[in-house]
């Protein structure tokens, strides 16, 4: 008699490889579509095909390619003056310009990230005060 065995959730990135599939609360979650997904074959492989996923990923690549000119900014900005907060990692650095970008971009006072703190900082990077937020807005 043959028995099947159930894949591991690692095993099942394994197979969909460049999908930006992570095992998150000892489940199957995609970081582009910011969702759970079941770890049958056959719907994985259905969210990976569909239309959301792919919007999805094209969003996150033109993400990352943001984050990465904003990292080479803060290198270059490093190497010719030193700047206060040099020793917090450049990942975390690179956040807070974003949340700086993202908020004047709305037009929202860096004073309301008060308000909203938790929110920017749940799952990601700490922020720092209002005044030094407003150091990055040359950026």
């Amino acid at each position: 008699e043959k028995t099947l065995r159930r894949k591991s959730t690692v095993e099942r990135i394994s197979e969909f490889k460049g999908e930006q599939l992570v095992v998150r609360d000892g489940s199957l979650f995609c970081n582009a579509c910011r969702c759970f997904v079941s770890e049958k074959k056959s719907i994985v492989a259905a969210h990976v095909k569909s239309q959301k996923h792919a919007i999805a990923q094209t969003r996150r690549d033109q993400e990352k390619g943001r984050e990465q000119s904003i990292k080479e900014g803060l290198a270059a900005m490093d190497k010719s003056a030193r700047q206060a907060g040099e020793t917090i990692p450049l990942e975390e650095r690179a956040y807070r310009v974003l949340v700086v970008q993202t908020l004047l971009r709305e037009g929202i006072p860096l004073a309301k990230a008060e308000g909203i703190r938790s929110l920017l900082e749940r799952d990601s990077y700490r922020l720092t005060s209002q005044s030094h937020l407003a150091e990055l807005i040359p950026f």
